[in-house]
């Protein structure tokens, strides 16, 4: 995705090379196709017993936020749209690695406390 973000940050469009067009869109397609499955399986792990509410946000989240670029795109530079959506895209993954740290944390925390010959104050 970051890639093709930076080609399109960098190329300049020439009429001769309309192809590259397709397959930025194709790249972009296929990191989609990649992420929002796994965003979904986020939501299902995160939120068990909960998934309607929790899909319904991932929803809502997703289209607020196509809405929002919908409203503002026009009236910027497509430069300045481009750096935007890496900034997101930056935030999104930082995110993304948080919340898996954090269950990974927790899924050791819950181990340690299951097992018998592990010291309960020693993981505090």
């Amino acid at each position: 995705c970051y890639a093709s973000y930076l080609v399109m940050l960098l190329w300049k469009p020439v009429p001769s090379q309309a192809y590259v067009l397709f397959i930025l869109a194709g790249m972009l397609g296929i990191a989609s196709a990649i992420w929002d499955p796994i965003e979904a399986a986020l939501y299902g792990i995160l939120f068990v017993g909960q998934e309607e509410a929790a899909y319904s946000n991932l929803w809502l989240g997703q289209n607020i936020g196509y809405f929002v670029v919908y409203i503002y795109g026009p009236s910027m530079l497509t430069q300045t749209a481009i750096i935007l959506q890496i900034i997101y895209l930056t935030i999104a993954l930082l995110g993304y690695f948080a919340v898996e740290i954090l269950l990974y944390k927790k899924n050791r925390r819950q181990l340690l406390l299951t097992d018998n010959h592990i010291n309960v104050a020693s993981i505090f």
